[in-house]
């Protein structure tokens, strides 16, 4: 079996076979005794530009030797640029990705919170609303009903009354000279001395008067607005 033999040896052999061919050639050629010295300064030489030929290719070997290690260099320390270069780019694309995912969460967490305040704001005002209008509901059925209308317009009338004047200027359900009671009679000097008053009024004929579409309708339902005080006042 043959074994696998470097460049150098290969020429070298081919060299030596070479020069045993030359030699067999002056043999057969000259065919004289004294061929072998002939022999001999030719083997001489061609060992000598074998030897010359050896060391030159020596020479290309470790030449190709050191050219292949300084590339194979060149080349692992390109690999190892690129890589580090990857993986800084790599480090930095993720990090970008990372900060911009959290300043999203963020973001998206303060809408939220802010939205859900809003919607609090909301839900509260919605039940003042639903409240008020429980109480709209509740004035109206108070309203709609005059005794009960009465009642109401007196509380109010105290509320009023208490807040704007000491004591000493007003009294309640007082009973007059003939027999008939105030809501509250206020004491004042004279002129105008006492005045009476009555909590109680004809709200449907000022519901008519406010709901009224043109003057003429207004200047209708104002008289009997008018007509119907005038007669509470006398009653």
């Amino acid at each position: 079996m043959f074994r696998y033999m470097d460049p150098i040896t290969i020429i070298a052999l081919v060299v030596a076979a070479g020069a045993l061919a030359l030699a067999a050639f002056v043999l057969l050629r000259s065919g004289k005794r004294d061929a072998s010295a002939d022999i001999a300064q030719t083997t001489e030489r061609l060992a000598a530009q074998q030897a010359e030929l050896a060391g030159r290719l020596s020479q290309i070997a470790e030449a190709d030797a050191a050219s292949q290690k300084a590339l194979s260099e060149r080349l692992q320390n390109q690999e190892i640029a690129i890589t580090k270069t990857l993986e800084e780019r790599l480090a930095d694309v993720t990090k970008k990705v990372g900060d911009s995912l959290q300043q999203t969460s963020t973001k998206s967490s303060e809408t939220m919170t802010k939205l859900q305040e809003r919607l609090a704001v909301i839900d509260a005002a919605q039940k003042n609303i639903t409240d008020l209008s429980a109480q709209v509901v509740q004035l109206q059925d108070v309203l709609t009903n005059r005794q009960a209308r009465g009642a109401f317009g007196e509380i109010q009338l105290q509320d009023l009354v208490q807040a704007a004047l000491p004591p000493s200027a007003y009294e309640f359900q007082k009973t007059l000279g003939n027999n008939k009671r105030a809501d509250c009679v206020l004491n004042l000097p004279n002129p105008p001395g006492a005045i009476a008053i009555d909590a109680k009024f004809p709200l449907e004929s000022y519901h008519l008067l406010r709901a009224a579409k043109d003057d003429a309708g207004r200047a209708q339902y104002a008289r009997a607005f008018a007509a119907d005080v005038l007669k509470h006042v006398r009653d």
